[in-house]
């Protein structure tokens, strides 16, 4: 299938699940905001959490924290790059494990316009499960890697750990939005930033 057939049976698909949640009686409300938003949000979301981890990550190693070898430059920019990817896969494991049809309702992609990679699941989840898909890459990839950081005393390996804090800012900015979903089923959106939200 073509790329551009798959986007459009995601487009019809959620609005196929838009009509069958609405003629149930659920009312629709937005949680959608742009990808510009979730980038400047990113680092009012983020960036307490990456001054806290310096402030620890200084405490804990001093100077001795800070040393740079600049040979290891390349695999570090590597494992950016990778991570970036992983992000993705870790929204799609999380969300996937409440999906009924597991990984089958969850797609991947590339916004060219922006330059991003996406995941996008398929069908509503409640609350807490669309919760746990949305911050998993935030846990493991920018917390997982900070505190591996402090038991290896590793200035790439903390850095690797703020970067992918900064690069799940716009989550944890559509995390603030979905606070005020907590009884809705929640239906992420094929193309835009976020989801819309369905409540009795």
């Amino acid at each position: 299938m073509k790329k551009e057939d798959k986007k459009q049976e995601r487009i019809e698909n959620y609005e196929r699940t838009r009509k069958e949640m609405k003629e149930a009686g659920y009312k629709e409300s937005s949680g959608i905001i742009s990808i510009l938003k979730a980038n400047v949000m990113a680092l009012a979301t983020a960036g307490p959490f990456c001054i806290i981890a310096f402030i620890i990550y200084t405490l804990r190693w001093g100077k001795d924290g800070f040393a740079i070898d600049s040979r290891n430059l390349v695999l570090f920019l590597v494992l950016f790059f990778v991570s970036i990817f992983i992000h993705e896969m870790l929204h799609g494991a999380g969300w996937s494990l409440s999906c009924k049809k597991g990984w089958h309702s969850i797609a991947f992609g590339f916004m060219w316009s922006s330059l991003t990679p996406y995941c996008h699941c398929k069908e509503p989840l409640k609350f807490s499960s669309y919760a746990v898909g949305l911050y998993l890459p935030f846990c493991v990839l920018g917390l997982g890697i900070f505190a591996v950081s402090l038991a290896v005393p590793n200035y790439r390996l903390f850095m690797l750990g703020i970067l992918n804090m900064l690069a799940a800012g716009g989550d944890l900015t559509i995390g603030c939005c979905l606070m005020k979903h907590k009884n809705g089923l929640i239906l992420d959106h094929p193309t835009y930033c976020g989801f819309v939200s369905f409540e009795k």
